[in-house]
């Protein structure tokens, strides 16, 4: 998908388009959402060190630094149609830093003390995890929308005196706790009560047969003279 990203690119002189709004985008990151689940299920404790936590996070943070200061962010030079090679990378690197991120805090182990407080203290931090994970959509659907908003009050010459005007100060302090606070009211007013509404579209349908455990198989055994039940 890359080598076809770079095609474009050189074809017609940007990328960015095709990378942010297509599947030629986006392709990369689900075939390696598909291997990091099997290297998950292969290896369940490859990153379980704390410190891979700590190195994947600031992976991720060098990257999208690093992107923005390439290609200027979505927003930068000529958007929507960048003159930047770095869109026809992006997807591949924007998936593998996110990757990153979710295999080792899928991998992480807490080293929390025994103590019922500390043991408590995880769970509730583990509960927070979970409730991102609930507003999820939420959060996809409407972080763009306040992306915009903030992208036009800059264009217009609005900053945040206190933050010295530093735009990523900006989204950790401002942006992204207006974020999560609208995701959350819009799940809990229009998505959970929608999904309170569905139905089993198969309610009535015959029930399939049911699974039986796999089935013993005849086996020669030469102690016994003849044939014995054995698994495969």
């Amino acid at each position: 998908f890359l080598s076809v990203r770079l095609l474009v690119f050189f074809l017609d002189g940007t990328v960015q388009d095709a990378s942010y709004w297509t599947l030629l985008g986006r392709l990369d990151q689900f075939v390696l959402g598909m291997l990091l689940a099997v290297l998950h299920r292969q290896r369940p404790r490859l990153l379980a060190n704390p410190a891979w936590m700590a190195v994947a996070l600031l992976t991720l943070q060098g990257w999208l630094m690093a992107f923005v200061w390439w290609s200027g962010g979505y927003f930068g030079e000529g958007t929507p149609h960048s003159p930047s090679i770095a869109w026809a990378f992006s997807p591949l690197l924007e998936g593998a830093a996110y990757g990153f991120v979710l295999l080792a805090y899928l991998h992480f182990r807490w080293p929390l003390p025994a103590s019922e407080a500390m043991q408590r203290l995880g769970a509730q931090a583990s509960a927070a995890f979970a409730w991102l994970g609930t507003i999820s959509y939420s959060i996809y659907v409407w972080h763009f929308p306040f992306a915009m908003l903030h992208h036009r009050m800059m264009e217009n010459g609005w900053t945040m005196p206190l933050l010295g005007g530093v735009w990523y100060l900006e989204f950790l302090l401002v942006l992204l706790p207006a974020i999560l606070a609208v995701s959350a009211l819009s799940y809990y007013v229009i998505e959970r009560p929608f999904l309170a509404m569905r139905v089993k579209y198969l309610a009535g349908a015959v029930s399939p047969l049911p699974v039986t455990a796999p089935a013993r198989h005849a086996a020669y055994s030469p102690a016994r003279g003849g044939l014995s039940s054995a698994r495969p």
